[in-house]
């Protein structure tokens, strides 16, 4: 590693780049710890030094503590260098650990334990004198999950399907939900009355959520098209965008597991992309139709747009506007549903 770093300007186009990324940067120098000093020049505008001395700090240091301590960092990092190859024992992973920061500031790890609690996880298998990982920590690794998160929804989406409960949106909402990483404090001022509703739906079919993850499963609940909490419209966002990411090792799992789901889990996805219960999926599988369209055309009993085709009739039903945009996606032949989403 270097023992200097330039950090050449402290804006990224007209924004100020904040003071932790900055502390993030000059963190590259002297990692190899051969030294007790590392050096780091920022250059900046003259007009701008007096704003970045405040943003850093006058303090001369700033304190860095690792984040590695702790059995569920190492296991999320260590199934990554096991995957990789990097790691295959535990003597591997000692030497893996030695060049880090945390053990650099004297935080001990006994990493039997971390080992066991992979093995435990179905996240590593032992071949030989080798461990490597099973598609658990492949899937873990691959797509940026904490294993003990990839585990849950395995064990979670067996009960679903154990239990015949798949198109139940309380379980799947529970199946998504209940994993130790979407535990969180929260106020519950924010979702008392959804959250007790969600709470007694859950007891009705048997199910019980770990403590802290009430806040997750709202959110879960809203994302499949189930009663959306005020002013967690940015939490909702964020589950959604990033479904796709999980949809994959969904899908993994569904190989992993021979569940034989994968119509299930692409119908889901359309789902959380659109919001929607699973009565609209096959609407909003068309190009063009929005949630609200698919909504308005099956309270008039279009489920599908074989129905309207087949009778024109419902047409007059729908609303000037939606009937004249489906007149005119039928005359582009736009009317045509993705190949994709099973029927």
């Amino acid at each position: 590693m270097v023992d200097r770093v330039i950090i050449v300007d402290t804006k990224r186009g007209n924004s100020d780049i904040p003071g932790s990324e900055l502390f993030q940067m000059a963190g590259r120098c002297s990692r190899d710890h051969k030294g007790s000093v590392g050096h780091v020049d920022i250059l900046t505008g003259n007009t701008e030094v007096q704003d970045v001395k405040e943003e850093l700090g006058t303090a001369g240091s700033h304190h860095v503590e690792s984040q590695l301590g702790g059995n569920e960092a190492l296991c999320f990092h260590i199934v990554a260098e096991i995957a990789s190859g990097v790691v295959r024992s535990t003597d591997d992973a000692k030497r893996w650990y030695a060049k880090s920061l945390s053990h650099a500031q004297g935080i001990k790890v006994d990493f039997d334990e971390v080992f066991d609690e992979l093995f435990h996880l179905d996240a590593v298998f032992q071949e030989g004198d080798e461990v490597m990982a099973t598609e658990i920590g492949l899937l873990s690794s691959k797509y940026y999950y904490a294993p003990q998160d990839v585990f849950w929804w395995k064990e979670n989406f067996d009960t679903v399907f154990r239990r015949g409960r798949e198109n139940d949106d309380v379980s799947l909402t529970w199946a998504l939900a209940n994993t130790p990483c979407g535990k969180r404090q929260f106020d519950i001022n924010r979702i008392r009355n959804v959250a007790y509703e969600l709470y007694d739906l859950l007891s009705c079919v048997g199910l019980s959520l770990e403590e802290g993850s009430v806040f997750q499963a709202v959110l879960w609940q809203a994302v499949l098209g189930g009663r959306r909490p005020t002013k967690l419209g940015g939490e909702i966002a964020l589950l959604k965008r990033d479904f796709g990411r999980l949809h994959r090792v969904l899908l993994g799992l569904d190989e992993y597991a021979e569940w034989e789901m994968r119509e299930f889990f692409e119908r889901l996805k359309v789902r959380a992309d659109f919001g929607v219960p699973d009565e609209l999926v096959d609407l909003c599988s068309v190009n063009s139709i929005t949630k609200r369209d698919a909504q308005e055309m099956y309270h008039v009993g279009i489920a599908r747009i074989t129905d309207f085709i087949e009778n024109p009739d419902l047409l007059d039903s729908l609303s000037d506007a939606l009937r004249h945009k489906l007149e005119f996606l039928r005359l582009c032949g736009s009317l045509n549903e993705t190949n994709d989403i099973p029927n």
